[in-house]
């Protein structure tokens, strides 16, 4: 909790001297918000892409196992959402 209330001052802090500052400071506080905020939605945009990874070889594990049960591809293909030549090839 304190650690999110300094953080908190800090960037109050960071606000104020952009607000009142000279146009030089104003300049690198607005660059480095700027920067912090791409930088977290680039980590954001990666995790997700990373889960949509797990999760699409999650279920080609999935497909695999059914294909050694000798289900009908047609079936597969409904059940995991891979087209058919998606399981063709594997």
């Amino acid at each position: 909790m304190a650690e999110e209330k300094n953080e908190m001052i800090k960037e109050a802090k960071e606000e104020y001297e952009y607000l009142t500052g000279e146009e030089d400071l104003q300049r690198i506080a607005f660059l480095k918000r700027k920067f912090e905020l791409d930088y977290n939605t680039g980590m954001e945009d990666a995790e997700e892409r990373g889960i949509e990874k797990g999760e699409k070889a999650n279920t080609i594990k999935i497909a695999k196992k059914m294909l050694e049960k000798k289900m009908d591809i047609n079936l597969i293909s409904e059940i995991t959402g891979l087209s058919i030549k998606e399981i063709e090839k594997l």
